[in-house]
């Protein structure tokens, strides 16, 4: 994919400093489009100099005249400040004093983010320079984590030692669209392993996202126990599904067409919004959220869009063919027709394949759908969440049913958001939801559980019943049937990974 981005940058001080400047903007790895104004510029770079007194007051001068530059922009830019003054002064100090700053770069802190991710993912320049990536698109398809995302590191001295991301993201909850952290790139040197620095700095994370009310946080994890640990639960699972040939839906009549289409087209992007905000536990794409969807793919990868006979997109089909296998890498369809009609262009391929393989993460195994249902399914877990803010949670969730005369003290523990350990009383008035977080000598028949469990069970990954059974719920029995009466059945679907 390739990415752009207008900058406006001021160097201070030497003409080494310009010389700098211009390494550090080309170690991005980004297509930088230079423009003559802030109010222009999606990027607003300044290269202070720290070098003498005045040197230090002018760098200081021009970041607080960018701050009021851009303040009452309508689009504000992301500002960063590299340089002297983040060498001398580091940043830890200075975001403080000047909080309107997006990112602080020493001039080793890119190269370190990016070395620590090959380091602990195991990814080779070399590797990927095989798989016909460039050094400088390998550095670009990183960009949007330092950019879009807000950044915590452990550094021991100037080497950074951890490091974890939030993508700053949205997800439809039981048809509520809720505030999301996505956390990537948790990363951590082995020989500072076993420190407690990914626990710390997770902490971290925690009260960054409660700040920005981004209630509920997913991540694709590396290790299950590792994040369950820190309150995360499954949520949804990836489902993959071969058919042979000779299995393929027979043709169903449908009144539009299937047309391919850019990867990039605003039709492909409404089908998936439309569907988002009407399919639970979907994550409404951003631009940042798509260009994590395409990321790495390969050039070979196609996109279709079904049109109704009015020419209305009502789904969609990413795929691509290789070595006489159709890969799907996800259909989305709003409407049976739409179903069909993707089904119907799968198998117009029919002279062309031998196998269809493809990720389904409905929830629900394709079989049944098919004439011949013995094809091969496989089912992994592939997400998990938590809840960052267990009260706003609770008050924000779209609740089945709300029945004035029941009180639930639901007693959590959390390992890492102390906010959220405690009893909180739930009920209900003129159908508006009321949640107070109440003394434990109050609480009346509380339901107990972590705050693990009450996300999965929330989420509808798993249902009250199964949870008490598998001693997960220590409650008593009688509240399984009113939370399964308070909780609705669908089960989430995401399809993103970052």
């Amino acid at each position: 994919m390739s990415v752009s981005l207008r900058c406006y940058s001021t160097s201070l001080g030497c003409p080494k400093n310009r010389v700098d400047t211009e390494r550090l903007l080309g170690s991005l790895g980004v297509a930088l489009v230079p423009v003559e104004s802030p109010d222009e510029a999606e990027l607003v770079f300044i290269n202070t100099c720290a070098f003498i007194q005045p040197a230090t007051e002018e760098s200081v001068r021009t970041i607080a005249q960018a701050i009021a530059d851009i303040e009452e922009l309508p689009k504000r830019p992301l500002l960063a400040v590299a340089g002297c003054l983040v060498g001398r002064y580091h940043a830890e100090d200075l975001a403080p004093e000047l909080p309107e700053v997006d990112l602080w770069l020493d001039n080793s802190d890119l190269e370190q983010f990016n070395a620590l991710l090959r380091y602990a993912f195991q990814v080779t320049t070399t590797e990927m320079v095989k798989t016909g990536w460039s050094e400088e698109e390998i550095k670009r398809e990183k960009l949007p984590m330092l950019t879009e995302g807000y950044v915590l590191g452990w550094f021991h001295g100037d080497q950074l030692a951890s490091q974890i991301v939030i993508y700053p993201m949205e997800v439809n909850v039981e048809g509520e669209i809720l505030k999301m952290g996505g956390i990537t790139g948790v990363t951590t040197y082995p020989e500072y392993a076993g420190r407690g620095l990914a626990h710390r700095l997770m902490s971290e994370c925690l009260k960054h996202m409660r700040k920005e009310r981004q209630l509920i946080s997913f991540l694709c994890p590396y290790s299950f126990p590792f994040y369950r640990k820190m309150g995360w639960e499954i949520v949804s699972d990836k489902l993959t599904f071969s058919l042979r040939d000779t299995q393929l839906p027979r043709r169903q009549e449908v009144p539009g067409m299937v047309e391919r289409v850019d990867l990039e087209s605003e039709d492909l992007k409404n089908v998936h919004e439309y569907f988002a905000v009407q399919r639970h536990g979907c994550m409404l794409r951003n631009e940042l959220a798509w260009h994590e969807y395409w990321r790495w793919d390969n050039d070979d990868m196609i996109a279709a869009i079904y049109y109704s006979e009015k020419h209305k997109p009502l789904g969609y089909l990413v795929y691509y063919i290789e070595d006489e296998i159709f890969h799907v890498k996800e259909m989305v369809y709003l409407n049976l027709e739409a179903r069909h009609g993707l089904w119907n262009y799968i198998s117009a391929h029919f002279s062309m394949i031998t196998e269809v393989r493809g990720a389904n993460y409905s929830g629900e195994p394709l079989a049944f759908l098919f004439d011949d249902s013995e094809i091969e399914e496989t089912i992994s877990p592939y997400v998990m969440a938590r809840i960052v803010d267990v009260r706003e949670f609770l008050l924000a969730y779209n609740w089945q049913n709300t029945p004035e005369d029941l009180r639930i003290f639901f007693q959590v523990t959390d390992p890492l958001a102390e906010w959220n350990n405690g009893t909180f009383l739930l009920y209900w008035q003129d159908e508006k939801t009321y949640c107070e977080k109440v003394d434990p000598d109050e609480a009346v028949n509380a339901i107990r559980l972590d705050v693990g469990t009450l996300t999965a069970m929330l989420m509808g990954y798993k249902r009250p019943t199964y949870l008490y059974r598998n001693d997960r719920l220590d409650m008593e029995y009688y509240w399984v049937r009113i939370l399964e009466q308070l909780i609705h059945h669908d089960k989430p679907y995401f399809s993103d990974y970052f």
